[in-house]
């Protein structure tokens, strides 16, 4: 769309409303506007289906994209306080809750785990032709792969957007979130004779558009 046509002011328009409706507990809603707010999601059986990682990503990706096409720094310096306020809750999941599948597999956990996002609810490959239909719109997928590797994404553009912005505390400590949250998915999804898993199209391209994979595999 930037290609084609000057969608700044549309984009900036709707960076606000995302900003506007971004939750207490950070996360960013599924979609933006959201006219009736977290109470519409807050109760009842869809309450957890918030939090999605890559759609909440947006928090991060739009503003930067933005600023690839158009090199305006008023979409990083307004979105910076939303960035740090969405990466800082992934990482905080990320951190203190491990899926059940994994405890039950894994009792003490491993170290890398610290960075390993594998609860909440994420859309993931919904549309994926081998996906569970009995298990998307629950807390029993572990999507761990998709919402890692977002993970990873944000905190990356994160530390880069800190170091265009000259906060070279915030760059540093978002750089090393993104390192850390590289190796767990590496240590996670990278066996050790060099496949990747799940072998499914859409995670083999996710890792090589996020370079998810050392350059020698």
């Amino acid at each position: 769309a930037g290609f084609l046509s000057d969608v700044a002011g549309s984009s900036a328009k709707w960076l606000r409303d995302l900003r506007s409706g971004q939750w207490a507990d950070c996360r960013v809603p599924n979609y933006v506007p959201d006219p009736y707010g977290p109470a519409s999601h807050t109760e009842g059986p869809a309450s957890f289906l918030t939090g999605s990682a890559g759609w909440g990503d947006a928090t991060t990706i739009v503003p930067w994209e933005m600023w690839v096409e158009y090199g305006d720094e008023r979409f990083l310096t307004e979105q910076f306080d939303s960035m740090v306020a969405w990466v800082d809750f992934a990482a905080t999941t990320a951190a203190n809750d491990r899926h059940a599948r994994r405890v039950a597999e894994r009792p003490v956990a491993a170290a890398h785990e610290t960075f390993l996002w594998d609860t909440g609810f994420h859309w993931g490959e919904w549309c994926e032709p081998d996906s569970d239909p009995a298990t998307v719109f629950t807390r029993e997928a572990d999507l761990a792969d998709v919402a890692t590797a977002y993970l990873h994404l944000s905190a990356r553009r994160l530390g880069q957007i800190a170091g265009l912005l000259d906060r070279p505390e915030e760059a540093e400590r978002y750089r090393e979130l993104a390192d850390r949250s590289l190796a767990a998915w590496r240590a996670e999804f990278i066996y050790d004779d060099g496949r990747v898993t799940p072998d499914s199209q859409p995670n083999l391209v996710r890792a090589l558009a996020f370079d998810l994979v050392p350059a020698d595999l």
